[in-house]
């Protein structure tokens, strides 16, 4: 049954990358006005087919601990599509040369200032926890010491 203002993971999973990107605009907006913080520390261009070295939105603001928002400085590269174990490397992760893994560079960017990297898909993810494991093998590959934070 369709009610007004109820959204569905299905509805979700419709969204085109474009769509998804505003979704993640709004929803990031929201959260601010929410927590009553300042806007300026968010950053979702809507232009998504530009290189971007992996962000397709950034929120830099004070948040308290535990919030929805993971951490202070927050990465988000938006998929509309479903995400396998080796796409969420591929998302993360570059090669120079074979055999030898580079993190993309808004990624090493948002680490090495103790952010996170959040990947924002249009779909479900039921197997979170291979999915984590996949993205903490490639930090290892890059050579993170410490992938777990």
């Amino acid at each position: 049954m369709n009610q007004l203002n109820r959204i569905e993971p299905a509805h979700i999973e419709r969204l085109t990358p474009d769509q998804l990107i505003r979704l993640l605009n709004l929803l990031l907006h929201a959260e601010a006005k929410e927590r009553l913080l300042a806007v300026h520390g968010i950053h979702v261009p809507f232009q998504i087919n530009v290189p971007d070295g992996g962000r397709d939105g950034r929120w830099v603001a004070d948040i308290g601990e535990y919030e929805y928002i993971p951490r202070k400085i927050s990465y988000y590269q938006s998929k509309a599509q479903s995400l396998s174990d080796s796409q969420c490397r591929a998302e993360i992760l570059r090669t120079d040369e074979p055999g030898k893994y580079v993190l993309k560079e808004k990624v090493q960017e948002v680490l090495e200032s103790g952010g996170a990297y959040v990947l924002f898909s249009s779909h479900p993810c039921v197997k979170i926890d291979e999915r984590i494991k996949a993205c903490r093998d490639a930090l290892r590959d890059a050579g993170r010491v410490n992938p777990e934070k």
